[in-house]
């Protein structure tokens, strides 16, 4: 679909495509029910090739920088697949996966498996470590600027878990939420700040030291990952049909308050009357709607 909205192409695989794609030299990549990963030309659609894994694709790919694409699959496996679409390796997980694989700056892929281990895999497929947490991880990871990894698991009848591990696999801490697990997949902010969403029917803000900073309550669980807009806005789907865009309050505002407009009682003063003026600005990405100050012989609370 171009600028517009005008579909440009679309090409049929045999089965649902459900994850969203990569995308990477004007290359395509798509997993689908069908259980094959599909690479297909940016400009017309047209298939570059495909590569049948053991089970349907229900998660997105994820490519290093040397072009390899990594994929999980129901099957339980880890796929790592050449840019021409031959077979680098592939890792066996204890279950299904389908969470998305995260990749490292030194080409570490991070995985969730449904055996409830979560596994770092070195760029040679081999086992770098791996961490027990005895719940489903459903949650892909997410990379926060202090290196640490950061993931949810549990599913909608279960307990919601988030984990904040190191690189080297040790725990720093854990989040427990007895109203659900968390299926959504974290959003981490410069800061460190972590968004997430939890079968709880909340989205969650916490830090990197995992102090909570806010929640927001919808009418139904949180299973889509939030996005994050550069004005400090969080954006995420509910399973109550709505699309919520929420603003962090305790960000760092990246603009000043509007120019102040002044109001006087009148344009003139007589001599011995009290000097009287306010003035008003708005600062929208504060969420403060309005700034009112007054001057005068008696102090005005501002709003």
């Amino acid at each position: 679909v171009d600028k517009s909205g005008v579909v440009k192409w679309t090409y049929f695989t045999g089965g649902a495509v459900v994850a969203s794609p990569a995308m990477r030299d004007g290359v395509v990549y798509a997993g689908s029910s069908d259980g094959s990963l599909y690479a297909l030309s940016v400009e017309t659609g047209t298939k570059l090739w495909s590569h049948a894994t053991g089970g349907a694709i229900w998660s997105s790919p994820a490519i290093d920088t040397a072009g390899v694409v990594y994929v999980t699959c129901v099957d339980g496996c880890l796929y790592a697949i050449e840019p021409s679409g031959a077979s680098k390796w592939k890792y066996r997980t204890g279950s299904s996966s389908i969470a998305s694989p995260l990749i490292d700056p030194d080409s570490v892929i991070y995985i969730g498996s449904g055996d409830g281990w979560f596994y770092a895999i070195n760029p040679d497929g081999t086992l770098k470590w791996r961490y027990e947490t005895y719940l489903i991880l459903d949650s892909s990871a997410a990379l926060g600027p202090d290196g640490n990894i950061y993931f949810g698991a549990g599913y909608e009848s279960s307990i919601g878990r988030l984990y904040a591990l190191r690189p080297d696999g040790t725990k720093i801490w854990s989040v427990d939420f007895p109203g659900g697990g968390i299926m959504s997949s974290p959003a981490v902010d410069p800061s460190g700040t972590i968004y997430f969403g939890a079968c709880d029917k909340k989205i969650y803000a916490y830090k990197a030291d995992g102090t909570q900073v806010w929640s927001f309550a919808t009418a139904d669980s949180v299973c889509s990952s939030p996005a994050l807009g550069a004005d400090g806005s969080v954006v995420f789907g509910s399973y109550d049909g709505k699309i919520y865009c929420l603003r962090d309050a305790t960000s760092k505002d990246l603009t000043p308050p509007t120019t102040p407009v002044v109001t006087v009682p009148s344009a003139t003063i007589a001599a011995g009357d009290p000097l009287s003026a306010s003035w008003s600005a708005t600062d929208p990405e504060s969420m403060v709607a309005e700034y009112t100050y007054a001057i005068g012989p008696t102090p005005v609370p501002y709003t």
